[in-house]
């Protein structure tokens, strides 16, 4: 095995049993039929040695930073990210955007498995079920440094909005006045009193 730098908060790790999970989901073993199908992942770029550091002091000081100037100042060094593409070119991913935070690439489940060293397989969450690996992934070091995270290798983790309704208190008010009034809107108590 090569010197490899392991990107632990890019995942959380499942259980590599067959079976349900205590979270809900259900957890089963890759068909070989599911290595050939596609997996779009986002390589997460971090800043340069320091540059967190003095974008949080300038930032704290109320420096307002244009586009550009983060662009040019705090973003990945570009040799570093041609490093990195050529990788990915060379283990048969597709780069499918670039910006100058990340680079999306596409490929494979059975080559994403070989590249990054996870153990791929098939989890069910919620009546959907996903291709998704069930440990962290890793990269060569010569490519990795320039890598904050490692994303989309368990796609079932989606951001869910809660809805959460608020009561404006002028209703809660007019409730306390009339505690017997059914709340029923005007246009509806005249639709239900008509005959069909």
């Amino acid at each position: 095995m090569s010197d490899r730098k392991i990107f632990q908060d890019s995942v959380v790790p499942i259980p590599q049993q067959p079976g349900l999970t205590p979270s809900g989901m259900l957890v089963a073993a890759a068909d070989p039929q599911h290595g050939e199908e596609t997996m779009d992942i986002h390589f997460s770029l971090s800043l340069p040695d320091g540059a967190q550091q003095q974008l949080e002091q300038r930032v704290a000081k109320g420096d307002v930073l244009t586009p550009e100037e983060l662009d040019k100042l705090y973003t990945a060094k570009p040799a570093d990210v041609n490093a990195l593409k050529e990788w990915l070119k060379n283990e048969g991913f597709t780069i499918t955007e670039s910006t100058p935070d990340g680079i999306y690439a596409r490929a494979k489940v059975k080559q994403i498995a070989h590249s990054l060293e996870v153990n791929m397989g098939r989890v069910t969450k919620e009546g959907v079920t996903y291709n998704a690996a069930f440990n962290a992934p890793s990269l060569p070091s010569n490519v990795a440094g320039v890598v904050q995270s490692i994303n989309g290798l368990q796609p079932y983790r989606q951001a869910h909005k809660h809805l959460r309704r608020v009561v404006p208190q002028t209703a809660i008010a007019r409730r306390a006045v009339q505690p017997n009034r059914h709340p029923i809107s005007r246009t509806h108590r005249h639709i239900s009193r008509r005959k069909f």
